[in-house]
């Protein structure tokens, strides 16, 4: 009607429109609003017809209107039918995880449950939803575990195909499986526990029973139990002892489930005084030689000491009194009550870090020849003649000479660096000794010059003319 219609020439926009009830349907359960939504409230009744009358007006012409019947018809919900289980006696399974765990179902899974005569009825009037779950498992042993089964068909308002709070739920059917669980299986144990010997004086010092699985399996067994985890599984021990030497104790571990069904395995510890001494030996050590000697005395090894199972007896050395340079390997001794002997090295390193002395020969001045030559050898130059080290004999001072170019014609000045080092490789602080080589002879140009004058006295100059080849100041 909307869509044929015009006013001033203009088409109609469709939400200009009213919508009105002519004819209320009877018993109120169908009403339609202004914008011709339909309402249907909860007393309506599965099969029954509901009628009401409406009219639709144009809001900006009036006249333009017209009436309908609108007819509802409230479908029947059929619900699904629950399957039905054996009830004596219930199914039995040892363990709570043999119990189905699934909790989405299909069609086909729900309807071959228990007896195969459960039905599924969809309506057509929304989503289906076929879900399980298990009662809590109290750990208990022939406890009753119940499978609940719940379906229910509902309007997926939200689309989500998940039934949240706010959908309309057409129907809910529940069934229940009872499951019996009743574990009589006891623990699987393989493997053995070797047989030890442990060097001790008595039964208190053999190991402690161990209270756990974890720790059986460290010592060479496997433990599986088809219910229980390992932390659910009981260990107790019990000691029987025997013999003197060695001291034989039988120790008889049981393993027990949580129903008491148990397996037992058994350990032999042999206690035995077999243990030579524990040394605590003292670490390698590096001293210096005492000052002024090639030796080292009084030395200190350290805190050595010895321990053992039951006694110990004596702890000897045989360290010298007076330590040479290098290394000196001492031996420990420990011997316990019964004879048993452990021994152990210590490396005492003895080091020469001491440095030689040595004094250098005084500065010196010398003076060069006429050809400018000079001689800066030792002999007239001076040497190092008290050369002493505490362990080296022999050592002789060297040098090292650094020459460079002096204010005056012909003059150089010679840095001499001596240097000491000992068969050990320390060495003495290097020491300068200064040679000033001096030139008082001048050679001059046939022109006036000025030259410098070099000689004891301080440097003066003078202006000479060159009239001989050669002259002497």
């Amino acid at each position: 009607m909307l869509d044929n219609d015009t006013y001033g020439q203009q088409p109609l926009v469709q939400t200009d429109f009213l919508v009105t009830t002519e004819t209320a349907d009877p018993e109120n359960v169908i009403t339609i609003d202004a914008m011709g939504n339909i309402n249907v409230n909860n007393t309506s009744l599965p099969g029954q017809t509901y009628t009401l009358e409406y009219k639709i007006t144009e809001t900006t012409n009036t006249d333009n209107f017209d009436t309908a019947f609108l007819t509802v018809t409230i479908k029947s919900i059929s619900e699904s039918v629950a399957p039905t289980f054996s009830t004596a006696p219930p199914t039995q399974v040892q363990c709570y995880d043999d119990i189905p765990s699934s909790t989405i179902l299909s069609q086909t899974e729900f309807e071959t449950l228990g007896n195969a005569d459960g039905l599924i009825n969809n309506n057509n009037c929304g989503l289906i939803e076929i879900t399980a779950a298990n009662s809590l498992d109290t750990g208990n042993c022939n406890q009753t575990v119940t499978r609940t089964y719940t379906v229910i068909e509902y309007l997926d308002i939200n689309n989500d195909n998940i039934y949240n709070t706010g959908d309309t739920l057409f129907y809910e059917t529940i069934s229940t499986e009872n499951y019996l669980v009743n574990d009589t299986v006891a623990p699987s144990l393989t493997g053995t526990i070797a047989e030890t010997t442990i060097a001790k004086c008595s039964v208190s010092d053999a190991d402690i029973a161990v209270t756990t699985v974890p720790e059986l399996e460290l010592m060479g067994l496997t433990i599986t139990d088809s219910c229980s985890n390992d932390n659910d599984l009981i260990v107790t021990s019990d000691d029987t002892v025997t013999g003197t030497n060695p001291i034989v104790i039988t120790r008889t571990y049981t393993i027990k489930d949580r129903c008491d069904n148990a397996t037992s395995t058994i350990q032999i510890i042999n206690i035995e005084d077999n243990e030579s001494p524990t040394i605590n030996c003292a670490i390698d050590i590096t001293i210096d030689t005492d000052i002024g000697l090639c030796t080292a005395s009084n030395v200190n090894l350290g805190n050595i000491t010895a321990v053992d199972n039951c006694t110990v007896a004596s702890l000897t050395n045989n360290a010298p009194t007076i330590f040479p340079t290098g290394d000196i390997t001492i031996t420990w001794t420990a011997t316990d009550g019964v004879g048993n002997i452990s021994t152990c090295e210590q490396i005492v390193t003895v080091e020469d870090n001491e440095s030689p002395t040595f004094t250098a020969p005084d500065d010196i001045e010398i003076f060069s020849d006429i050809n400018s030559n000079y001689d800066i050898s030792i002999n007239i130059t001076g040497d190092v003649l008290d050369e002493i080290d505490n362990c080296s004999t022999g050592i002789q001072a060297t040098f090292i000479d650094t020459i460079v170019d002096g204010e005056c014609p012909g003059s150089k000045i010679i840095t001499r660096t001596w240097s000491l080092e000992d068969t050990n490789g320390n060495s003495a602080v290097d020491q300068i000794q200064t040679i000033t080589v001096l030139n008082d002879t001048i050679l001059a140009n046939q022109n006036l010059e000025t030259y410098n004058i070099c000689d004891d006295t301080p440097l003066k100059q003078i202006t000479i003319l060159r009239t001989i080849p050669l002259f002497s100041i």
